[in-house]
């Protein structure tokens, strides 16, 4: 019997087991460098039009590496903004789930 065939087999067990997104959790936020590359994105594209993904990061990266202090704590701010509406909504996230399986339990104990 070959041994490949097992491996095979594993790996899709391990697939099958990994615990599914919920779509309504709150995405989490930025950092600086990728609010950099969000804006800066488009125009890296303009100059380097055959660059590939890759390359494109590259590029952003010596540009972010290349920023002064004063630059670079604008993107901080708003990375630091975008962590603290995370956090509202998390809470706003597990509250209203925690409430919603406490109700569950509830109901479980009214029927007995």
């Amino acid at each position: 019997m070959p041994k490949g065939n097992t491996k095979t087999s594993k790996a899709k067990n391990t697939k099958d087991k990994k615990a599914k997104k919920d779509p309504n959790r709150p995405k989490r936020p930025q950092t600086p460098y990728f609010l950099y590359l969000h804006e800066h994105r488009a125009s890296i594209k303009e100059e380097h039009p055959d660059a590939k993904v890759t390359e494109i990061a590259k590029i952003a990266s010596e540009q972010w590496k290349a920023l002064g202090e004063e630059e670079k704590k604008e993107y901080q701010a708003k990375a630091d903004a975008a962590k603290e509406q995370y956090k509202k909504d998390m809470e706003k996230y597990t509250g209203k789930k925690q409430v919603s399986e406490e109700e569950e339990e509830e109901g479980e104990g009214d029927s007995e």
